[in-house]
């Protein structure tokens, strides 16, 4: 990673904030993303030394001017890594339009406008890298009745990544990553039930930010060179279920 310039998605805390963090520790040019100019965001983009920029993801025009910015620092983009999403449970009855519409512009339509944005300012010769973070609930056997809209915004991910590296090959590689129940601030409120059925994986455990970054850091490399429209599922063995 050393040199390349990664721009992250959903930075500013969780998944993206690890997978900064484990970014410039490999010696990478970090770019930070959120939502909205925040106190953290600044922060910690103070503590790793990266440059910062604020986009809503759903909005593609916001998208481009972010992308034009970090361009106009760095001169080009090496890794792109989409952790923006969100995740609210509701029952079918008491979806809304406005629920479907805020899954699928963070967990769809966002990881879009950041591709579209930044593919044309990645090097042609091989070494880009997009990765895209999913979730097992887009896996078909893994969908939930109370989190159906999240869901499904997974499973369109998943086809898009797969459809997006047809597209770009073979001078950028595309692919994506599912992973299980992992300690963030989206899983806090999770239900007893949920909470077991991590738990009951056959890892027996939740996993932390820190162990998807390390598989984040490796797709984003050249490490990777022989695969792309793959989505890997890191789940502690939870679709698999007891031993």
């Amino acid at each position: 990673m050393r040199g390349r310039v990664v721009l992250i998605t959903g930075s500013s805390r969780g998944i993206g904030l690890a997978t900064a963090r484990l970014a410039k520790d490999a010696g990478a040019d970090v770019v930070l993303h959120g939502r909205t100019d925040s106190d953290a965001l600044r922060q910690h983009g103070a503590d790793i030394g990266g440059q910062c920029v604020v986009a809503d993801v759903g909005d593609s025009v916001e998208v481009a001017d972010a992308v034009r910015e970090v361009v106009r620092v760095h001169g080009r983009i090496d890794s792109l890594v989409n952790c923006a999403g969100v995740a609210a449970p509701r029952a079918f009855a008491e979806l809304t339009r406005q629920d479907w519409d805020r899954h699928l512009n963070a967990n769809l339509i966002g990881v879009f406008n950041f591709c579209q944005a930044v593919a044309p300012h990645m090097p042609r010769d091989g070494s880009a890298r997009i990765v895209n973070v999913s979730s097992m609930r887009g896996n078909l056997s893994m969908a939930t009745a109370r989190g159906m809209a999240y869901s499904a915004s997974k499973a369109a991910l998943n086809s898009f990544t797969v459809a997006l590296a047809k597209e770009l090959a073979p001078q950028i590689l595309v692919n994506g990553l599912a992973p299980g129940l992992i300690e963030t601030d989206l899983v806090a409120g999770l239900s007893p039930a949920s909470r077991a059925e991590a738990e009951s994986s056959l890892l027996g455990r939740i996993g932390t930010p820190e162990e998807i970054a390390e598989m984040l850091i490796f797709l984003a490399s050249e490490r990777v060179s022989y695969m792309t429209g793959q989505i890997i599922t890191a789940d502690g063995g939870t679709e698999l279920g007891n031993k």
